[in-house]
């Protein structure tokens, strides 16, 4: 929501003229004339677009208030910026009134400013125990890291739809040219300048490091590093939705997770404080993992998602992909975060590993010699544990799917717990868990799939469903970690006190998602009891996307279960079905049914698609294509298609990957491709890869944006031959385009409108500066 434009009775003056800062800031906004706040605007390097807003506004003095706090250049406790600039500026007699108006504030309300300080002190504490507390894998518990010393930019993208609200100044278009646009670092969700919106959420892929980020943004703030945006906020709040089981108030929320057990606010301090304070950012970390995601639809952290609460501070959304909020504040800005590149691995090398030159390019080669591991290490969580384990043991290069890692890495885990312990002689180096897992396999299951989902136990809870001795050696281990709470509790005589409780979660989701894959392997053994019986009931509560690595697991960690797994996911999630294929390393012939049945509908490959995920979609039509007698009826590449090789007899994608001659492909769609310079050499060879690919009958290009490119449809081809070839085999040819479509007559390399009329750039560039439809 917007508040920045400065009109008499908007939300924003409501709000503020109820207390002293906001009478401040009225008063403030009536000292600056026209002249002056010109004057400020350039001396403040406003964007020249706003500072022709200011120069047409019909209340300029408060545009330019409301800009200031946007800023930080104001704030409800410190104007010094604005001051020196009025004194840099030689507007003495401004200065001076606008110091005399904030002393008055300041002295009207020197306890609330108090009560800020209290509130600002106490969440720096509590944040620093959390970003100083950082172990980059389970078992490391010799040393302790600061998230500083671990944390690297991954890749950061505008979502789709967001385009629009960003400056085009800011942000770069991706190396893959795509619509997306890429930021050069993490501080850029927190910066209004870049993105404006009140609301913004934030994407990832389980792993991505969402949990690490928020964490980062936390340290920049207690450091009010000055190159971070953070610095100019007043108060930063940072929760997490797994620990708001129950909890409706905000205020209650601060008080009992973000703030020390000894701090002398209440909960009326607290809203008091952040209904004064203008610069505040609040950051909500994994919703996906909220237990009250389907029932509490009326707490205050929903209504804040909303934009009905907290309207002009800015809250940030962190979120697995695909798991959004309902009814969420229309000007909502999304954000995805794609994962490591090859540059931040080599950071995170250099940060976190400490490695000399040599083992930083020896653990490189090994990620290229092995494409499945290095598609994995684009998962920040998965490459963290690669790069710490890699240099003990080469075993970990044996790995092709994640099952596999995941199984490696804990007998890493296990190994490492035996080598500190004087147990380590006495067992058996194949056997490396002592203890029943069952209970903890069912535990996890139950709680990923319960009505509400549960990610936080009570220790008694779960002691009592996991047992003492699995609870111990994990532990010990580091997979599960022990953490205190404050909690309500009501007494025998119904009075309520504070007090504290210790609860059990595991390291991270996806440690809960493959105990639970183990409890989901057993009980689909039974083919008619997944489908027919209790267990359907209790999958179709949950999205097989939120909760993938389950499945995949399962598939990996036994095979026989991976029909049984695959028919339930059929419909639901070809994505995820797609993965568990590769999961389970089932023989050709064994899938060859399932490859049919996938094949006859569509394969989309995205360029929001993981790399892994790719690999497996064109893993999946490449099977089908040699097999000679499976027909693949459409793959359609949307926004990933980079070029054509035709020595290699493939389509190149951005993320690298390559789209082999398919034979028993039907239809090939390139959507939305990237629009430059080099269009007829790509489209034309386009044509000559379609025509290679012996059962390909139709060939369409889309797009949105032709008539914004100087590069025009390709008028005709010099290579008879291959237009000849697509002709015998009966292969058509069409580009939709903004203004409609238009296809290519194949026996004269012109392109024709729906009368048949042929289409001469000249003619295509004037009914596209018109508007007609062709």
């Amino acid at each position: 929501m917007d508040t920045v434009h400065g009109q008499p009775g908007s939300s924003c003056e409501t709000k503020q003229t109820d207390n002293s800062y906001g009478k401040f800031l009225v008063k403030l906004a009536e000292l600056l004339t026209l002249r002056i706040v010109l004057g400020l605007a350039t001396y403040f390097e406003f964007p020249e677009a706003r500072y022709d807003q200011l120069q047409r506004a019909d209340y300029p003095g408060q545009l330019l208030v409301n800009n200031m706090q946007e800023r930080g250049l104001i704030s409800f406790n410190d104007i010094s910026p604005l001051l020196k600039a009025l004194e840099d500026l030689r507007l003495l007699g401004v200065m001076n009134d606008a110091l005399s108006l904030f002393k008055t504030h300041k002295s009207n309300n020197s306890v609330l400013l108090g009560k800020l300080k209290i509130l600002q002190n106490g969440l720096k504490a509590v944040y620093k125990i959390f970003y100083k507390s950082i172990r980059p894998i389970p078992y490391i518990r010799d040393k302790l890291y600061c998230v500083e010393e671990v944390f690297v930019d991954s890749g950061i993208q505008l979502g789709k739809g967001s385009e629009k609200s960003i400056p085009s100044r800011f942000g770069e278009r991706g190396a893959n040219n795509t619509e997306n646009i890429v930021f050069k670092s993490y501080y850029d969700i927190f910066d209004s300048n870049i993105l404006p919106s009140k609301r913004i959420i934030v994407e990832g892929e389980p792993g991505y490091g969402k949990s690490t980020l928020t964490l980062q943004a936390a340290y920049d703030w207690c450091q009010a590093k000055s190159s971070s945006p953070l610095a100019g906020f007043e108060v930063f709040v940072l929760l997490q939705f797994r620990l708001l089981r129950g909890i409706k108030s905000i205020y209650k929320a601060i008080k009992l997770l973000a703030l020390p057990r000894d701090c002398i606010l209440t909960e009326n301090d607290i809203k008091e404080i952040l209904a004064s304070c203008t610069r505040v950012v609040i950051v909500l970390d994994g919703f996906d993992e909220y237990p009250d995601m389907t029932t509490d639809l009326d707490s205050d952290m929903m209504e804040i998602i909303k934009g009905k609460m907290f309207a002009d501070h800015k809250t940030i959304v962190f979120t697995r992909t695909g798991c959004l909020p309902r009814n969420i504040d229309p000007d909502t800005m999304h954000v995805r975060l794609t994962g490591f590149d090859d540059t931040a691995r080599d950071q995170y090398i250099q940060k976190a590993v400490r490695a000399t030159s040599e083992m930083a390019d020896e653990i490189n080669r090994d990620l290229d010699e092995n494409p499945v591991m290095s598609d994995l290490c684009q998962v920040p969580l998965f490459f963290v544990m690669f790069a710490h384990m890699s240099s003990d043991n080469k075993d970990v290069l044996k790995c092709n799917s994640v099952t596999q890692f995941f199984t490696y890495m804990l007998r890493c885990f296990y190994d490492h717990m035996w080598k500190k312990t004087d147990e380590g002689r006495q067992h058996d180096t194949l056997t490396r868990e002592t203890a029943d897992l069952s209970g903890l396999c069912k535990l996890a299951f139950e709680g990923l799939t319960g009505e509400n989902q549960t990610l936080v136990w009570e220790k008694k809870e779960f002691l009592d469903k996991a047992g003492k001795e699995c609870f111990e050696e994990l532990i010990k281990i580091g997979i599960l970690v022990e953490e205190e709470l404050l909690s309500d509790v009501t007494d025998s005589d119904g009075f309520k006190h504070l007090t504290y409780k210790t609860v059990i979660r595991f390291y991270h989701k996806i440690f809960t998602e493959w105990y639970a894959a183990h409890h989901l392997g057993e009980l689909a053994k039974n083919f008619l009891f997944f489908r027919n019986l209790r267990l359907g009931h209790i999958l179709q509560r949950i999205d097989p996307q939120d909760v993938q690595f389950v499945f995949r697991f399962a598939c990996g960690l036994n095979p026989i279960t991976f029909k049984s797994i695959f028919k339930y996911l059929e419909g639901f999630s070809a994505n995820v079905a797609t993965l568990c294929i590769f999961e389970a390393e089932r023989k050709v012939y064994e899938i060859k049914d399932i490859v049919r049945q996938m094949c006859s509908e569509r394969i989309e490959l995205d360029v929001v698609d993981s790399r892994l995920l790719q690999r497996s979609k064109i893993q999946l039509v490449t099977i089908a294509s040699r097999n000679k007698v499976i027909p693949i009826s459409s793959v359609t590449l949307l926004d990933c298609f980079q070029s054509v090789d035709l020595k290699e007899e493939c389509l190149c994608l951005f993320s690298g990957l390559q789209l082999p001659k398919l034979d028993t492909l039907q239809e090939l769609v390139i959507a939305s491709w990237s629009l430059n310079k080099d269009l007829r050499d790509r489209a034309r060879d386009t044509l000559h890869y379609s025509a290679r690919c012996a059962g390909l009958n139709s060939l369409i290009f889309t797009s949105s944006s032709f008539y914004n490119n100087p590069i025009l449809l390709p008028q005709s081809f010099d290579d008879k031959d291959v237009l000849a070839r697509l002709h015998r085999k009966n292969c058509k040819v069409e580009w939709y385009t903004y203004l409609g479509w238009v296809k290519l007559n194949l026996q004269t390399g012109k392109w024709e409108k729906r009368n048949g009329q042929e289409l001469t750039d000249d003619e295509y560039r004037e009914e596209a500066r018109r508007g007609v439809n062709i």
